[in-house]
């Protein structure tokens, strides 16, 4: 491999900007490899060249694995387990200079000692920094020095035996300028040195610094209704909220926070440290303590509760078994951490405080939540909720944040607000929502939605049949790339177009014995059936006649409402609509028979039955995409004009829908 394609000047030699860019790595480290003498440069007017030759040496030498350590720090921003999350803080200078620290640790062989001196020599720095202090080689030899601060960093180290040669000698090639900039540098570092399947399984995910201020912004008009108001944050982590709150109101006596990491709880009370000119360190440390929040005793002390508790976290059999005992939103089948964690920031909020949470949007509608929802609906009220989608880094889990009165009322929605996108609006009424609660929702779409179920409706519900693809098991074993004597063609998702099938690219010897799950009955084989995409952003439904085989990313519905054919049916269901309601009523990736069972069906007169059939009829037997689109503009118009929208209303739906995408 040779990285040499780049279009500069052919000199025999190049800056330091250039040879970055070739090895795949910061300025920084260039200049650490030349103190190692990994890089020798070439001085020139100052400035820091070397040659073309040694460059490409040490490219080559990357490459082979003959600098194994290289190749690993370089690739080190490419890897799964240790990342440098993005968007945590808002500065990219900020990010960049994290990316520069994490580079350069020898993440493999970092213990946890090691991290410790990394992060407590770097809070020095950023202090020293902030009061203009004498520059030290190695500040951690003077810690005594830095008064009540020094303490909370001794509190950081206190379980270290001793400082390895290896800290000290990547401190003495250490060529980043570490400032204050009122930020959670340091919890950005302890995160990118964490590993990234460690964070998921303690379900850790830390909350980036737009989601924090527009959290705080809505809880700060109660910061300055008294003195005596007490904000906790009951999953604090390194302490982003509190740092924010701090904007707000200068009197850290005010400010709880608690963790069951120990070194996150200690780096929040440097964090605090580091923002306040003057503190107590007694005060900073009884307020920020290490431990569990959900086996906490006081109840009713707090005026605000904030925060980004943990989600999916794992829990001993014993933490289960007394849990059951404590909280409501416990079930025999799961008990999931942030449920909890919102159950009892209920129980530690005052009448009429405030709850401020980051949640997964699967809150709002899965049926698993039913019950938080309950609990929530019933002791609070909805004053903002915010749709952020996939904000954490690495991470595919769409998230929201609600801002919640803790006060009983029998009108939880009305007047609440919402964003969602560049789309902001407050709720007015709302109904239906004991199954979930569809908010990302205007008032317009709302009324749009209840348009759509008057008149004569039926639906699938009770009236169809659904069935699984088959699930073989062992697909490299069963699934054929080429086609042999007495298989079969089987289709997968992919290849689920609207109204008709795509060319099957698998086969399969028909075995069902063999198989993992295969439907039951005789769904595979119906005279006719539908076929739809099960994961899937947009609703794709198929006419088979032909007994077509699918694999469980392709799943069968053979509807049966009397009166109504199948062609219809699937008319119905690739429409504009049915894409419009299942977008807004569900927000999935997902399309699950509960989804499609709910879509509200016209029951029209046979005319006009016998109308959108032959439509359906001419894109089944025609190949040609642009006369599909054609015909499916003209069937889409009929449709919208059964539910009786007007053109406004047709537009935003359309407008909505990725309408043709899918027709081939």
């Amino acid at each position: 491999m040779n990285l040499f394609d780049f279009d500069f000047d052919q000199h025999e030699s190049i800056d330091a900007t250039m040879a970055s860019e070739i090895l795949s790595v910061n300025e920084a480290t260039i200049r650490n490899w030349v103190k190692s003498e990994i890089l020798k440069p070439i001085t020139t007017s100052g400035k820091m060249f070397f040659s073309k030759k040694d460059v490409q040496d040490v490219l080559n030498r990357i490459l082979s694995g003959e600098l194994n350590r290289l190749k690993t720090r370089r690739n080190k921003k490419f890897t799964s387990g240790n990342v440098v999350p993005k968007n945590y803080l808002e500065s990219k200078k900020r990010f960049k200079l994290a990316e520069m620290v994490v580079e350069n640790l020898d993440l493999e062989n970092l213990n946890e000692s090691d991290t410790l001196i990394i992060l407590a020599e770097l809070a020095l720095r950023i202090f020293s920094s902030k009061n203009n202090l004498p520059k030290r080689d190695f500040y951690l030899d003077h810690v005594s020095e830095f008064g009540q601060f020094g303490e909370l960093v001794s509190d950081l180290i206190e379980n270290v035996d001793q400082i390895h040669d290896r800290t000290r000698t990547y401190f003495n090639t250490f060529d980043l300028d570490i400032t204050y900039n009122n930020d959670d540098f340091l919890g950005l570092i302890y995160m990118a040195i964490q590993n990234l399947e460690d964070r998921k399984s303690n379900g850790v995910y830390y909350t980036t610094t737009s989601v924090v201020k527009e959290m705080v912004s809505e809880v700060k008009g109660l910061l300055t209704v008294s003195e005596d108001i007490k904000i906790i944050d009951p999953c604090c982590g390194t302490g982003n909220f509190l740092l924010e709150i701090l904007r707000f109101s200068k009197d850290y006596n005010r400010l709880h926070g608690i963790d069951v990491d120990p070194i996150s709880v200690k780096i929040c009370r440097i964090n605090i440290g580091l923002y306040c000119d003057e503190f107590d360190v007694s005060v900073i440390k009884k307020n920020i303590q290490c431990q569990n929040s959900l086996e906490m005793t006081e109840n009713n002390e707090f005026d605000i509760c904030i925060g980004n508790p943990p989600w999916g976290s794992d829990f001993s059999q014993d933490q289960k078994l007394r849990y059951n005992l404590i909280y409501e939103s416990c079930t025999r089948k799961t008990i999931e951490s942030f449920s909890l964690f919102l159950e009892k920031s209920i129980r530690l909020t005052k009448e009429n405080g405030l709850i401020s949470f980051v949640l997964p949007e699967t809150f709002l509608l899965a049926g698993i939540h039913k019950k938080i929802r309950e609990i929530v609906q019933s002791k609070t009220k909805l004053h903002y909720l915010v749709y952020w989608g996939n904000i954490f880094h690495h991470v595919q889990s769409p998230a929201i944040s609600v801002t919640l009165k803790r006060t009983k009322t029998n009108d939880f929605f009305g007047g609440a607000r919402v964003k969602n996108g560049n789309k902001e609006y407050t709720i007015e009424n709302y109904d239906n929502l004991s199954n979930g609660w569809s908010l990302n929702m205007e008032n317009t779409e709302q009324s749009m939605i209840e348009l759509s179920k008057q008149g004569d409706r039926k639906y699938l519900e009770g009236n169809a049949d659904f069935a699984l693809g088959i699930v073989t098991g062992d697909n490299k074993k069963h699934i054929l790339s080429e086609p042999i004597e007495n298989c079969r063609e089987i289709y997968k998702g992919s290849d689920v177009n609207k109204f008709k099938l795509g060319k099957a690219s698998n086969y399969i010897l028909y075995r069902p014995e063999l198989y993992q799950q295969v439907a039951k009955g005789n769904y595979y084989f119906a005279d006719e059936k539908l076929i739809y995409r099960f994961i899937s952003d947009t609703l794709v439904f198929a006419y088979d006649n032909k007994k077509s085989l699918t694999l469980n990313s392709a799943n069968i519905l053979v509807p049966h409402i009397e009166n109504l054919p199948i062609k219809f049916i699937l008319a119905i269901l690739n429409s504009s609509f049915a894409d419009f309601y299942f977008k807004l009523k569900f927000k999935s990736v997902k399309v699950l028979r509960k989804h499609i069972e709910s879509i509200p069906i016209p029951d029209v007169d046979q005319s006009k039955i016998d109308e959108i059939v032959h439509i359906v009829d001419e894109i089944l037997e025609t190949d040609d995409k642009n006369q599909n689109y054609v015909l499916y503009e003209r069937l889409d118009d009929i449709i919208l004009n059964l539910y009786g929208f007007d053109d406004a209303q047709k537009d935003a739906i359309q407008n909505t829908s990725l309408k043709c995408r899918y027709i081939k």
